[in-house]
């Protein structure tokens, strides 16, 4: 909670109005305290403000053509709307993040990993399999092989198919 609690007073100045706020810092300073107020609000489960913070970080980079945290914010909002159960959104959101990420990049397999929580929260299982693939080929191309991530992509594949045999068992009961 300290964490969290040094976090927000760093980015105090975010709570005053917009424009204080860029008269004190330079637009990329001020992106970067709207994404973490993000983190925090989310870590806080204060989910309409969250979307708030990283709505209006993505704003600011638009405007700036900053372009070096848009993946960030993408599959941060694709989570926020994960939880808030809006399904279509994480989506759209974790395919911008993987239309801005390079092929080599280790942050793809979050995003897999959303669209694959989605999928699975919707009981399409074959769909969520595939993503959870994908996302497990990532981290095993750009991770060491010993890396704890690769051990806990293989379980969640694991808990994929568990489930979908339970689904399969209570089809074949009714």
């Amino acid at each position: 909670m300290q964490r969290w609690q040094s976090q927000i007073q760093e980015c105090n100045v975010a709570n005053k109005t917009q424009e204080d706020a860029e008269s004190i810092l330079n637009n990329h300073e001020l992106a970067n305290c709207f994404i973490k107020l993000g983190v925090v609000t989310f870590e806080l489960q204060q989910l309409d403000k969250s979307l708030e913070y990283y709505n209006t970080a993505l704003d600011l980079q638009e405007k700036l053509g900053i372009n070096q945290n848009f993946s960030f914010v993408y599959q941060a909002l694709s989570q926020v709307y994960l939880w808030k159960e809006e399904y279509n959104l994480p989506l759209q959101y974790s395919r911008k993040s993987l239309a801005v990420l390079p092929v080599d990049h280790r942050s793809r397999s979050t995003s897999f990993e959303v669209i694959d929580d989605v999928y699975r929260d919707k009981k399409h299982l074959i769909r969520a399999l595939h993503y959870r693939q994908k996302s497990i080929d990532t981290r095993v191309c750009l991770l060491e092989d010993n890396h704890s991530q690769i051990g806990i992509a293989y379980n969640n594949k694991e808990l994929i198919y568990e489930e979908k045999q339970k689904l399969s068992r209570s089809n074949e009961i009714l």
